[in-house]
């Protein structure tokens, strides 16, 4: 089931069709928390682009890519905002931005759509200014695999990904709920705020 943009109902979060909206909102309203005023954001893998919002009441510039054109156009259409760019981008490729150039980057839900993950989160490393940092989640290994994704992680495996660049990290779990638990990675969810 499309919507009129062509997006996928069951591969893309759309706000009014998908019960959990609220609960994967919470995650940008939590992150915009750790992030610095008028600051600059990057959003890999940002869907429809509704995580925009959130975090433009923190911060001055938001950059979102995802690698949908189709995803680009809803993100225009559904959030108009002079200080908001989408970008139709793969993670797979060089990211299209110098070193140190953002003061936070977020990657929610999309780091078990990536084929090569390690490569990822080294140009995000690359990209990201000393001493900002960079907040990730992605569901925990179930037995079945969710029909999109690449891959899901355990802990470790997702932990092993984070440290592969960064040192100083805290791990927080998820439930089906707002609440992020520090050091409670028995959740549904898996998080991180991994500064550089």
């Amino acid at each position: 089931i499309m919507d009129r943009f062509g997006n996928n109902k069951g591969e893309t979060m759309i706000p009014e069709e998908d019960s959990a909206y609220d609960f994967h909102l919470a995650r940008y309203q939590w992150a915009a928390s750790f992030l610095t005023a008028n600051s600059s954001v990057l959003d890999v893998g940002c869907g429809i682009g509704y995580g925009s919002k959130p975090l433009l009441e923190k911060c001055d510039k938001y950059t979102g890519f995802d690698k949908y054109p189709c995803r680009k156009e809803r993100a225009e259409f559904s959030y108009p905002d002079s200080r908001s760019t989408f970008l139709t981008f793969s993670a797979n490729e060089i990211f299209p931005f110098t070193d140190n150039s953002f003061d936070g980057i977020v990657c929610f839900e999309a780091i078990e759509h990536i084929e090569n993950d390690y490569f990822a989160i080294s140009e995000i490393y690359r990209i990201l200014k000393i001493g900002c940092v960079f907040i990730c989640s992605t569901p925990i290994f179930k037995l079945q695999k969710g029909h999109y994704h690449i891959r899901e992680y355990s802990v470790k495996e997702f932990q092993g990904l984070i440290n592969s660049k960064f040192s100083d990290v805290n791990w927080y779990g998820q439930g089906h709920n707002k609440e992020f638990l520090l050091g409670q990675l028995d959740q549904i969810y898996i998080c991180c705020i991994a500064k550089k």
